[in-house]
């Protein structure tokens, strides 16, 4: 039995994403806005997601070797031409592609590059693999706001 590379089970991870956000299509495509909540609806936590994803295709490319690393890092946007929850989804399944046509052209050895993070407040922390903060941010991070698009389209704050 062939061994998973750091990228294989990287690529899994992305289709495994992209099939949660195609199992939440329907009741994306019938979720409405309620904007000024103090909660955040479910288009505007996949506006988080879209921000905390879309510098990851550049994080991985900086990867490569003789490519000066960019420090990764993600942030909410605001997309007004992303009317819907349906809308910022289908952009969310873009980026993941490119993710994974990211990943496609890397090694186990680039996608163990370590790059420089710092925390919310500019102080840096220990030096980290690039291929980690992509797992960590297609996990761990992922999940906690799926599954809170998950509570908002069943409390009906969907977006």
């Amino acid at each position: 039995m062939t061994e998973l590379t750091y990228a294989d089970s990287l690529l899994r991870v992305i289709e495994q994403r992209k099939q949660e956000l195609r199992a939440l299509e329907g009741r994306l495509r019938a979720a409405q806005s309620h904007p000024g909540s103090h909660e955040w609806d479910a288009r505007e936590v996949l506006l988080h997601l879209i921000g905390a994803t879309q510098g990851m295709p550049d994080d991985l490319r900086g990867a490569a070797p003789g490519v000066a690393p960019r420090q990764p890092g993600g942030r909410y946007i605001e997309r007004p031409e992303l009317a819907s929850a349906l809308d910022a989804s289908a952009l969310l399944l873009e980026q993941l592609d490119a993710i994974a046509d990211a990943v496609r052209v890397l090694d186990d050895d680039a996608l163990s590059r370590r790059v420089t993070l710092s925390d919310g407040d500019g102080n840096p922390l220990p030096d980290v693999p690039i291929g980690l903060v992509v797992r960590h941010g297609l996990t761990e991070h992922f999940d906690e706001h799926l599954t809170q698009v998950r509570a908002a389209l069943a409390s009906g704050g969907a977006g």
